[in-house]
C-alpha cells in the first residue's frame, strides 16, 4: 500500500495508520508491497481448498502506481489470473495498464475482467491542479488540452480489448 498519486481526497491515507504509518508524509513516501503476490495468488488458485471468487485490484490504492514499471507485480498476477481463466475487477488511474493489454485481452476473451477508470475531474486542467506535478504528468496524456474531455483518459486501445467503465473519485 502507498500511493504515490498522493490524492489528498484518498480514503487510502487512514488505511496506512492501520500499518503503523502516519496519513501524511508516510503516506506519500513509504511504499509497502507483496514481492512475491503472483506467487501466493498461484498457490492459493493451485490449493484442492480453492472456492472460486473475483479479487478486486486497486481497492485501497491504484496497482498501476509508478514503482509498477520497474516491480510489475500487476502484470505478473495478471499473468496467473490469465492461467487460471481467474475473473478479476481492476480500478485504475492512469495509462499504465496499456502495458498489459494482451493479458488484459486474454482475460476478456473468458468475460474474467472488468476495468474501471478513477477520474478525479473530466476536466484535465483541474485534474492537474488536484494531482501533484509528477504524478500528473504520469498519469495524464500529455497530448490532452488543458481544457480537453479527460473521458479520452480511457485508452481507446484498452477500451477495445476489455470490458471499462468510468468511476468518480
Amino acid at each position: 500500500m502507498r500511493a504515490r498519486f498522493e490524492c489528498s481526497y484518498c480514503h487510502a491515507r487512514n488505511t496506512h495508520e492501520y500499518l503503523g504509518f502516519s496519513a501524511g508524509l508516510d503516506f506519500e513516501t513509504k511504499i509497502t508491497f507483496k514481492e512475491n503476490a503472483p506467487d501466493l495468488l498461484r498457490r492459493e488458485f493451485s490449493s484442492p481448498k480453492w472456492k472460486p471468487q473475483t479479487p478486486a485490484m486497486s481497492g485501497v490504492t491504484d496497482c498501476y502506481q509508478p514503482i509498477e514499471r520497474q516491480l510489475q507485480l500487476t502484470r505478473r498476477c495478471l499473468a496467473v489470473l490469465a492461467e487460471f481463466r481467474n475473473p478479476v475487477s481492476i480500478i485504475i488511474k492512469n495509462y499504465l495498464a496499456t502495458r498489459d493489454i494482451n493479458l488484459l485481452g486474454e482475460l476478456a476473451a473468458h468475460h474474467a475482467v472488468k476495468v474501471h477508470f478513477s477520474i478525479n475531474s473530466l476536466e484535465s486542467g483541474l485534474a492537474r491542479l488536484i494531482l501533484n506535478k509528477e504524478v500528473a504528468s504520469f498519469s495524464i496524456p500529455t497530448n490532452l488540452d488543458k481544457d480537453e474531455d479527460m473521458s479520452r483518459v480511457v485508452p481507446d486501445a484498452l477500451a477495445g480489448c476489455c470490458p471499462c467503465g468510468h468511476r468518480p473519485a
